[in-house]
């Protein structure tokens, strides 16, 4: 049975006298009079009160405004022969057109019909030139719609001179736009969506009728939507789409099944199935049109493909581990045989939410873990039974690309304490750390050494680069001795161990409450003892009270130890007498080099440095008017008034540390006046 809509009007009454009209002389005196250029202005109107589901040839990516494709074609049909006539090269498909100009040749008669036909017919003739047929399957190659096969309109219009006037599409087809969201946790390859029914309700097939209904044959149950293995990135997402008839047959009863095909699986996945009232609702547009498709609008089926039940979390593809989900991670990080095998990595491939569970600590690190700059949050570490704390107590291999937000370490009898690594011999690098928490309630009693990215950094080949302290981050020392850096604890142990372009941000805030008067307390580094600072920035407001050593950069600097090309621009409180307090470095032994600081303070504080035996080069400070205990160097040359004075001193700080891969550049900001910047 056929199923019928009227969309045309009395004006296609006429088809059938023009398309019976067979005498050979008739056509054979319009062939040889020769062929004219007409122009026909093609309008296809968008129904903006539909929200988006208006008329269109095609849709844009966002599947809802109205666009004619730049090759479009269409077939001009005057009763007896189609001509082929296409947009004009000047149009622009990057911008909303209602109308667009189509130029082709053809032989019409001045105030002749004419009917438009889209798509385009390769062969029109009488007997197939008002039937549609929708492709089986549909195709979509690439990201963008592809629906000039299959989205199916027609108009007509009058001829007037070299023009075709009033050429305004009426759709027959409407339009079902998928959209994926893929949150499996890696790249997918898709094949096909298939729509099935419970009964046939999807015609292939579309007539205009001469009485001027619209008929629909070739009903099939399903239809399909090939993909050709489109991937779909990991968090990305994806519009599909297919063009569909209206029928009478659907009802709020019929059942709907919705299935994707993925690569490298056999079977279908289900993604929605139910009757068409649950799919859709009760309260949607679809409902008000009977729960049938309606030409000329547009059907939105979103979903996003979460992890599979069953999934581990993470792939293995030969020494490469893939982790995308809270399970994959812990697997992967409590399996010795992948952590302590330097030739495994590790990348993480979407962001994580720990919804506070406790991580394990991995007790010796070899691999590579890439994060690629994804976010590990909302967790907490154990602490392993000789007092040390971190996501890794050792680590020899490469943490990199790390993001960590909302960690809380609330700490008794604490050794090494920092968030990546408890000890670091290898390289954490382009980290970050924000809105963490650390409480330490006690420590061992030969001290602990403590900070946010490693609570030590030993060893030759031992490196932490280009990390970085934000967010409203805070540590509290109620008991013990530390050696406390907003980075690490301690840098070098006497060896060559480098931070290099740290920073730790302005909301950072640094307490030591601890009455142990001994300890080492900065914005950087804690204990520098051999090792090499340079590039790093510290606004952290710093809360010293009984501390010994209190640095906006360093604490302690000693041995062959070098501080340069590094500042602090943040807020050192007042501290009791007899502390060594500076605004770059506490107690300088070693080298301090192309350095300023901006701190205030009144109490018994160095501009530069607490106390200085090393050596101080081309560095400046201002903000503080005590500069007398800066050692034996010229305090008068390093006191500038203000940050406008410091800014003329960019050239002299450039050219001390020309050789560190850093330079000085000018900022508005009166704190912080000089910023760094990395240099090949």
């Amino acid at each position: 049975m056929r199923n019928k809509y009227s969309y045309i009007g009395a004006g296609l009454l006429c088809v059938a006298a023009l398309t019976s009209c067979s005498n050979e002389e008739i056509i054979s005196e319009k062939i040889n009079a020769g062929l004219t250029e007409y122009t026909v202005t093609a309008e296809a109107n968008f129904d903006k009160e539909a929200a988006g589901q208006g008329t269109r040839a095609n849709v844009k990516e966002d599947g809802k405004s109205f666009i004619w494709n730049k090759g479009d074609k269409l077939t001009l049909w005057n009763g007896t022969q189609g001509y082929t006539f296409q947009a004009v090269d000047s149009y622009d498909e990057s911008v909303y057109y209602s109308k667009v100009e189509f130029k082709g040749e053809a032989s019409f008669e001045e105030g002749q019909e004419i009917w438009g036909i889209y798509p385009c017919k390769e062969s029109p003739s009488a007997d197939n030139v008002f039937t549609f047929t929708l492709p089986q399957p549909q195709v979509q190659e690439g990201t963008a719609p592809a629906l000039q096969k299959s989205m199916c309109m027609y108009a007509k219009g009058t001829v007037s001179g070299n023009t075709v006037s009033n050429m305004v599409f009426q759709h027959l087809t409407g339009t079902l736009h998928f959209t994926l969201v893929n949150k499996r946790g890696y790249d997918i390859q898709l094949e096909k969506i298939v729509v099935s029914a419970d009964s046939p309700v999807f015609p292939l097939s579309a007539t205009l009728n001469a009485d001027g209904t619209v008929s629909y044959t070739d009903e099939t149950e399903q239809f399909e939507l090939d993909l050709h293995n489109q991937t779909i990135s990991n968090t990305e997402s994806f519009s599909a789409y297919a063009s569909v008839f209206p029928t009478d047959k659907m009802t709020g009863d019929t059942k709907l099944t919705i299935s994707i095909k993925v690569a490298g699986t056999e079977e279908l996945e289900v993604i929605k199935e139910g009757t068409v009232k649950s799919l859709y609702g009760e309260d949607t547009s679809f409902a008000k049109d009977g729960y049938k498709y309606v030409a000329g609008k547009r059907y939105g089926i979103s979903k996003t493909l979460l992890p599979l039940e069953g999934d581990l979390g993470y792939i293995e593809n030969g020494d490469t581990y893939s982790v995308y989900a809270t399970d994959g991670l812990i697997a992967v990080l409590s399996d010795p045989q992948i952590t302590g095998n330097s030739a495994k990595k590790i990348l993480l491939t979407q962001p994580i939410d720990m919804q506070g569970e406790s991580l394990t600590p991995v007790e010796n690190f070899a691999a590579t873990l890439d994060a690629q700059n994804n976010v590990i949050s909302n967790f907490t570490i154990d602490s392993s039974d000789d007092g040390k704390t971190g996501l890794m107590l050792t680590n020899t291999g490469v943490i990199r690309n790390l993001k960590v937000e909302n960690v809380t370490l609330k700490k008794e009898n604490v050794a090494l304490l920092g968030v990546l690594a408890a000890t670091n011999s290898g390289k954490i690098e382009g980290c970050e750390i924000s809105n963490a928490t650390i409480v330490i309630e006690s420590c061992i009693s030969n001290g602990a050494d403590i900070g946010f990215v490693a609570g030590e950094s030993t060893g030759a080949n031992a490196m932490i680069s280009n990390v970085s302290l934000n967010g409203v981050s805070s540590i509290d020392v109620k008991s013990g001795k530390v050696n406390f850096g907003g980075i690490v604890g301690q840098n070098g142990n006497w060896n060559a161990s480098s931070v290099i372009g740290a920073s730790v941000g302005k909301d950072v805030t640094l307490t030591y409450n601890s009455g142990v008067n001994n300890s080492q307390f900065a914005g950087i580094v804690g204990w520098n003892c051999g090792g090499t600072v340079k590039g790093c920035s510290s606004a952290a407001t710093i809360n010293p009270n009984q501390a010994s050593h209190f640095g906006g950069v360093v604490a302690s600097n000693i041995g062959s130890a070098s501080v340069f090309a590094s500042y602090c621009c943040g807020n050192i409180a007042d501290i009791a007498s007899g502390s060594n307090a500076g605004g770059v470095v506490a107690a300088n032994d070693g080298k301090l080099i192309g350095c300023y600081s901006s701190v205030a303070n009144t109490g018994d504080f160095g501009g530069l440095c607490g106390k200085a035996n090393g050596t101080i080069t081309d560095c400046y400070f201002y903000n503080c008017n005590n500069g007398k205990r800066e050692g034996s160097a010229n305090v008068a040359s390093m006191k500038v008034a203000g940050a406008d004075e410091l800014k003329t001193k960019v050239s002299s700080l450039n050219s001390a540390i020309s050789d560190s891969g850093f330079e000085y550049i000018v900022n508005d900001d009166a704190n912080e006046p000089l910023k760094l910047r990395a240099i090949n």
